[in-house]
């Protein structure tokens, strides 16, 4: 991962609205190529409910290793710290 980020992916619930299982999980995970980062279930909400702001999906937000929640449910200013974070990148 640059810059030691890590996401993690957080499912609240499955397509039928239902608590995620873990093949759900899985399949996420295979779906959409994640190979290095957790894809976690939070059927009860306890985990997204810290960074959510306007319950609304997709929720981002940016967390330092330490817990210190920088940016809560604001994609902008999600971009804007990993570009202040990033050296520009110049292509391959």
């Amino acid at each position: 991962m640059p810059l030691g980020i890590l996401p993690i992916y957080v499912q609240f619930e499955d397509n039928g609205g239902n608590s995620p299982s873990v093949q759900d999980l899985v399949s996420y995970a295979n779906q959409y190529n994640i190979q290095d980062a957790p894809v976690m279930g939070d059927s009860n909400y306890q985990f997204w409910s810290h960074f959510e702001v306007d319950n609304y999906v997709p929720t981002v937000a940016l967390v330092k290793y330490d817990g210190t929640i920088m940016v809560k449910d604001d994609i902008d200013q999600v971009n804007a710290q990993l570009a202040n974070a990033a050296p520009p990148y110049g292509g391959p």
